[in-house]
């Protein structure tokens, strides 16, 4: 997953402690994750009316083998199993050290790092996981 946050450099400190937090600290509400996974179950529907997706779906799983022929598109059965607590568990098992970067342009590197070194030296040191 990637994320951006633009801001002008003055603001670095305030932007980085946001940033950090939103990713670190994500709060999954029932309603939320319901109302998003309605819509999604809608798209699913149109998309799998779509010619050109399904041909490169086919394509895609056809391509490639293990991890990197993952669907590119969910199915239905994979959105019906999610809520909050599965997004929860998601984010505390892959959200970790060595699965985190963060970088800025137009910002001094030794100030970046006095900013978010505290605000992530907490994190999880996991080995790193295998190459799929």
């Amino acid at each position: 997953m990637g994320c951006t946050f633009d801001a002008l450099k003055t603001y670095l400190t305030q932007m980085v402690e946001i940033f950090v937090d939103c990713v670190r600290n994500p709060v999954f509400f029932d309603r939320e994750v319901n109302e998003t996974l309605s819509k999604m179950d809608s798209e699913i529907a149109n998309e799998s009316k779509d010619l050109p997706n399904l041909l490169l779906e086919a394509i895609h799983s056809t391509g490639y083998s293990g991890a990197l022929a993952n669907p590119l598109l969910p199915t239905e059965p994979t959105v019906d199993r999610l809520n909050a607590s599965l997004l929860e568990e998601f984010v505390a098992e892959h959200y970790t050290a060595p699965r985190i970067a963060l970088a800025a342009y137009g910002a001094e590197h030794e100030e970046l790092l006095s900013v978010m070194e505290p605000l992530l030296s907490d994190l999880p040191k996991v080995s790193r996981p295998a190459e799929p």
